[in-house]
């Protein structure tokens, strides 16, 4: 008496199809191409011939200590309205769906979110505004950097599904790129920056990530000097705290990555 075999498990079975490839291909063609913020804004409209959305953000950010820094923002097409409301928050920081989206590889769809997480949050004020539905995805850092790109796409952005997951998991890396060489690009020139030898230190170290403290105890310096060049360094470099202040050190090539 014969037995049936079990039946053979079906390969995973890939989500776009043949047109999203080729159209995945032009977009990130697109994305080597950009060169400006006005290029890298008519990006999107673009990409909603693979991802429907109303509206994008993109925004430079780190983890520290699980406390979300923002180093910069290009709003695409987010209301002036709502991002107001959520800088006048101060939201970004302590922002649970940004810290997951930072933590995790795989971009996160508005319906996966717990409904009670601690207000505000993006995607609560999101839906304030009437932005219901929507995807918050965070790429892996470029190079040897430790900050990653957030975008947020919202609007009828349809059901959580593999192909736009898949869509974006292949689209991030080069859309990161692509903003990392606008907003580098969009640096004015300017006079070149002279730093001492010792702010260059305490430069080296603030990349690092150490504290005042830190820097103090590897440099034989009281914290309070150790301050002082990082106020130095922050008005020198126009920046606004220690993550912007190395941020834009790199792309003024102050500093290196490795």
């Amino acid at each position: 008496m014969s037995h049936a075999n079990p039946p053979t498990a079906l390969p995973h079975e890939n989500p776009l199809s043949g047109a999203d490839a080729l159209l995945l291909l032009e977009r990130i063609q697109n994305c080597l191409d950009c060169r400006s913020r006005q290029a890298f804004a008519h990006l999107f409209p673009k990409l909603r011939s693979l991802l429907p959305f109303d509206h994008a953000l993109a925004v430079i950010a780190r983890l520290e200590d699980q406390t979300a820094l923002a180093i910069d923002c290009c709003n695409i097409s987010f209301p002036e309205q709502w991002l107001r409301a959520y800088t006048a928050a101060d939201a970004f920081a302590g922002d649970a769906i940004v810290r997951q989206a930072l933590s995790g590889p795989a971009p996160l769809h508005w319906a996966e979110t717990t409904p009670r997480l601690p207000r505000p949050n993006a995607l609560s004020l999101c839906r304030d505004f009437r932005m219901r539905q929507g995807w918050v995805a965070a790429s892996a850092p470029l190079f040897a950097a430790r900050e990653r790109a957030l975008f947020c796409f919202a609007g009828e952005v349809g059901r959580h599904d593999r192909r736009s997951a898949a869509i974006l998991g292949h689209l991030l890396p080069h859309l990161h790129l692509a903003l990392s060489q606008t907003l580098r690009a969009s640096v004015p020139d300017r006079e070149p920056i002279a730093l001492s030898r010792r702010e260059r230190e305490v430069l080296d170290w603030l990349k690092e990530g150490k504290s005042s403290w830190d820097i103090a105890m590897v440099l034989g310096i009281r914290e309070r000097t150790v301050r002082f060049h990082v106020a130095n360094l922050m008005r020198k470099l126009g920046a606004v705290n220690r993550a912007q202040t190395v941020a834009l050190a790199l792309r003024r090539g102050l500093i290196g990555l490795d």
